[in-house]
């Protein structure tokens, strides 16, 4: 297994373009198989799991990712800065690892009363054993994959492989094993699976590479730790409000059938909203660096030229999925409506706002080290976003919501880029 982490602790730090681009191309490969596999296990689910299987599947699902989102609690970018700026010191490595899987792991015991919580009050008819054990494990899998240590040290290969094997395995694990709507706590608990056995394994490689035998935590540099992450933290989880957040609310607000349509929509749509993340992932370490070593104009300069090529790219993707939504949908659900072609043209313009916003959000604020202004700009947008769903919805209907998700999106990406300019001293 060691194989799969070669060289994981690099004797001198150095970030070349020759790394950068096999890192991109690892992330990229690893972003493909998260696309291609949704796309076809996605209408697959849909049709055997039924409108309200689905709802329910989906629901929990989203559900789980918000969580990982708290229990990630931002380290997977403050980390991540921390070890790729850390100039190669090995006790720095294995005292960030360290204090960052277990301030993770005491963050999971209040994610699951979390779950409990929302979940007792969803008002859905489920059996617990069959959701909730399989949504706990896959917010800790998700959650406590070390690919963030990787990431800083600019050592992707192994973990890459790991997580591509057990989501391929998951897939089919998945046609094999579900059949129908009785199926979908375990459809949910395969999911689950494909994220927790590779955390397991990943977290055991690296301790063994690091050498850890002890689990050797200063409570106090812990708390200063939890305190440095926390802007990041709450911006992450706003982040996580658009996205998955926004799904969990409506899931309370709207009837089985259209919340059921509307997640085979939002699903779809996912798999190419977060396609980016390969990139910003591999370009966030030598953005940190460019940042700190090259005057702040010409760095942002460089992330603006980086943002536009990108941007065009998914303008004319949004522009395709137009031209093609009837087609599109009708392969996917097996169904088109007025409404659900609306939501589709709507909600296929979302990558490329998403884009924008992780590339001056994620990458331009946090590069800048405006952790704080990141997380207030962010809260923001999510207390705007959901005082706007929680009393329009019920009343105006999915259209509604979908608007007001593209408008506070936009928003957030204008008020960032704004900021990216003025602390550059454009």
């Amino acid at each position: 297994m060691c194989v799969l982490f070669p060289k994981l602790l690099p004797s001198v730090f150095s970030v070349s373009k020759k790394i950068l681009a096999e890192n991109g191309l690892l992330l990229l490969v690893q972003k493909l198989t998260a696309v291609i596999t949704p796309l076809l296990l996605t209408p697959f689910l849909f049709r055997a799991l039924g409108g309200e299987g689905f709802s329910d599947f989906a629901f929990f699902l989203s559900l789980g990712m918000l969580l990982s989102v708290f229990v990630e609690y931002g380290f997977n970018y403050t980390s991540t800065r921390e070890v790729a700026t850390a100039g190669g010191d090995e006790r720095l490595y294995k005292s960030c690892f360290l204090e960052t899987q277990f301030a993770k792991t005491l963050l999971l015991i209040p994610a699951f009363f979390i779950l409990i919580l929302i979940s007792a009050f969803s008002g859905r008819d489920y059996d617990a054993a069959d959701l909730l054990l399989p949504t706990f494990l896959f917010f800790a899998g998700s959650s406590m994959l070390p690919f963030w240590f990787c990431q800083g040290i600019q050592k992707l290969r192994g973990i890459v492989i790991l997580v591509i094997f057990s989501r391929l395995l998951s897939a089919v694990a998945v046609f094999v094993f579900v059949s129908g709507p009785e199926d979908s706590g375990f459809a949910l608990l395969i999911y689950a699976l494909g994220s927790f056995i590779p955390a397991i394994i990943a977290n055991a490689v690296i301790a063994i590479k690091l050498k850890v035998a002890s689990l050797d935590i200063s409570w106090n540099v812990l708390s200063i730790r939890m305190y440095t992450s926390f802007p990041t933290f709450m911006a992450s989880l706003s982040g996580a409000m658009f996205t998955h957040g926004a799904v969990v609310l409506l899931g309370f607000v709207l009837s089985p059938s259209i919340y059921g349509v509307y997640l085979a929509i939002d699903k779809l749509v996912q798999s190419i909203r977060f396609s980016y993340m390969p990139i910003t992932r591999a370009v966030y370490p030598y953005f940190s660096k460019v940042f700190k070593e090259k005057s702040k104009p010409e760095a942002f300069s460089r992330l603006k030229i980086f943002s536009a090529i990108f941007a065009v790219l998914y303008f004319f993707l949004g522009l395709i999925g137009v031209a093609f939504s009837g087609e599109i949908l009708n392969v996917y659900l097996g169904q088109v409506s007025e409404e659900s072609k609306w939501v589709f043209n709507v909600l296929i313009f979302l990558p490329l706002i998403t884009f924008l916003r992780a590339a001056f959000v994620n990458i331009g604020l946090l590069s800048l080290k405006k952790d704080g202004i990141q997380m207030r700009l962010m809260v923001s947008g999510a207390i705007v976003l959901f005082l706007i769903l929680s009393f329009g919805v019920t009343f105006t209907g999915i259209k509604f919501a979908v608007l007001t998700i593209v408008a506070v999106e936009l928003s957030i990406v204008l008020v960032a880029f704004l900021l990216s300019m003025k602390y550059c001293k454009y």
